[in-house]
This record gives C-alpha cells, structure tokens and sequence, in this order.
C-alpha cells in the first residue's frame, strides 16, 4: 500500500515516479521490480486574489461612451490541468447602466452618458471568478468620482427684471436684486454680472448682483430705463446669460407750479355785474399725477382782492364778487397763488393789476 508521506501540493508536483520492490521472505530472498507512476491532479483551494485593495478612478463627466476608465486585476495561485494558473473572469455583483466590464481582461469602459448634476459618484462591486471545477469567487469595491466640467450655463430667475424707484432716492441705494444660477461646481459654477450700458445712473455688484443708483435721478428727465445685464461664469469655455432690466422712475413732488405769466395786468369798467369773468390764468406743474394737480386761489394777503373778485379753484378764471365804483377806487392789486396736490404741497404767487376804468354813470350836478 502506497501512502502519502506529507501533504501534496499541485502547484510544486504534479506528478511522482516510484520504484516498487517486492521481496519474498524464503531462505534465499527473491525480488521483483515496477515503476509506479503517480499523477496529482489539480484541486481548487485558492480564491482569486485583487492586486489592490480597493480601486479608486476619477473620470470627466463628459467621458465618451465606450472610453476606457481603469482596470481591476485579480490572479489565482491554483494551475489547472494544462498545468497553467488558473484563469479569472470578472463581472459587475449587479448590473451597472453606466458602466460595464471586459470579462476577461477586467477593463472598465463608459456604459452610459454621465452627468456629474446628476450623480457624481459610483460605487461597483466586482467580482472575479476562477475557472476550478468548484469555481471560487471574491469580490472588491471600485470607487468611481465623476470630475465636473463647464457644460452648463448660468441662468437668470427671470427673462426680465422690472423695479420702480422714487427718483429723490440718495446716490448708492439699493435698486433691485439680480440672480442667476450654475448648477457647475466650483469655479464652473461661479458667476460675475455685468452691465452692458455704463452710461445709465447706476451700478451693478458683479459678485452679489445688487444693482445701485450711482447718479442722481429724475423723472422730468428720463422717466424709465431699460437696459441688458450679462451673467458669466468661470470655467472654460465660459458661458453667459442675459436678461433685460427695466427701472421706472417714480415721480416725487419735486416741482412747484409755474403760472405762464410772471404777472397780469387788466383793465376792466367800472360797475361790472357780479360774476363777470374778468380774467383767466393758468400754471402748469412738471411732476406727475396729483402731485400736478393745481388749485388756484386768492392770497389772504390781497384784502381788496379777496373783497371783489372771486377765481375758480380748477379753472383759474376771476369774476366779479362785488361791483367796483372808479370813484371809490380805481386800481387793485392783487396776488393769486397756485398750490399743487403733492404732499407736501407746493406752490407760487403771481401779482394781478387790475384798473377800474370809468364809465358815465354820475349825472352832472348844478351847484
């Protein structure tokens, strides 16, 4: 019987030859000889063994379909029968859209088209089988980071951007806020605003995108202003957006009325019927709205005026309260002011001459 002597070991021999003798026990011992040809085969006792212990790769998002990224390789101490190591086959623990892998080489290469918004990290479980009769498995873990590229573009909240400001607001207010977005990472999504028009009265933040008055305003002037603003961002190649902003200028009660004379003067007879329209002025107001809204009246400092005539607060027109005697009196001064509705209320006189002329109302008289 034929025993083992220690443990067998494919991979060092795979194969014995022994000399067999048989000797016999008489007097004179007889003996034959045989070679005895022993052949070990092969048994399954090593897992496939990673070069590494994990993979680490970091790839471009915008890597091409089919694209090699890194490969995973495992080997296996056990031969098999041919009497070479035993070969491995690599697969996915569960199946992958983005990515696949090479059977037998472990090459890794782009499946799907990636999108670092979407998701910017993989984790694969590979795993690497042997080709025993029990085949034996092990498993590692490939890390994938998908690297971010400029491939989007800022967008601004809004295609407009509308805002209304007094024009009295001091220089360096805050007008309206500007915002646009990157969904890039880092300097990719890193955006700067820029006006396209310096000459408009105001400035823009090109970090924050806080616009500012930088120039004194006014709506007699320039009621509105439109104007583009551009947003870019930091990687290469850049890309922009633009939007178009509209600042409307409100109106404050910044003027007084004007009359469209500096004074009147009239002559009218004497002894006119009450309510006899004399005279009609007029003021106009620059500002908008019931700021322009203009009344008229008599000032409370012209006594004789405010004794004889009467005006219409609309209309500016005078006529006669009280009937004027030339013998009496023959000239009045006056002052008529005109007050808009604005708040606060502003205003300006202006000075009536009015001369009573005569007229032959007194019959002689014999002394």
């Amino acid at each position: 019987i034929i025993t083992t002597a220690r443990a067998l070991d494919y991979e060092t021999t795979t194969s014995y030859s022994l000399t067999v003798t048989a000797t016999d026990q008489g007097s004179t011992p007889l003996s034959a000889t045989t070679q005895v040809g022993i052949t070990i085969t092969p048994y399954n006792e090593f897992d496939p063994a990673f070069g590494q212990a994990s993979y680490s790769i970091a790839i471009d998002e915008d890597t091409a379909i089919g694209i090699s990224i890194g490969q995973v390789t495992a080997t296996d101490a056990d031969y098999g029968s041919n009497g070479l190591p035993d070969d491995v086959t690599y697969s996915f623990a569960a199946t992958s859209t983005k990515f696949y892998i090479d059977e037998y080489t472990g090459d890794i290469r782009v499946k799907g088209a990636l999108d670092k918004e979407t998701q910017d990290t993989y984790t694969l479980t590979v795993v690497a089988t042997d080709s025993g009769t029990t085949p034996a498995v092990r498993s590692n873990i490939v890390y994938i980071r998908i690297v971010d590229i400029n491939d989007n573009a800022p967008v601004f909240g809004q295609s407009t951007y509308q805002t209304d400001v007094n024009e009295d607001v001091a220089v360096g207010t805050s007008v309206i806020t500007l915002s646009a977005n990157d969904v890039d990472n880092g300097t990719n999504g890193e955006v700067n605003y820029f006006m396209s028009d310096t000459s408009v009265p105001f400035t823009l933040d090109n970090t924050t995108g806080v616009l500012y008055t930088s120039g004194n305003l006014d709506r007699e002037s320039v009621s509105s202003y439109s104007f583009l603003v551009y947003v870019r961002d930091q990687g290469t190649p850049q890309f922009s957006d633009q939007t178009t902003v509209t600042v409307y200028v409100l109106d404050v009660n910044d003027n007084t009325p004007n009359f469209t004379q500096t004074s009147y003067s009239i002559t009218i007879e004497e002894n006119l019927a009450q309510g006899t329209s004399i005279l009609t002025v007029s003021a106009t107001d620059n500002d908008l709205g019931t700021n322009a809204d203009i009344s008229y009246s008599i000032s409370t400092t012209s006594t004789l005026g405010l004794q004889f005539y009467n005006i219409d607060s609309t209309s500016g027109q005078i006529s006669v309260k009280e009937a004027n005697d030339r013998e009496t009196l023959d000239f009045v001064q006056m002052f008529l002011v005109a007050t808009d509705g604005g708040s606060p209320q502003l205003s300006s006189l202006v000075e009536v001459n009015v001369s009573i002329s005569d007229v032959n109302d007194n019959a002689p008289i014999l002394v």
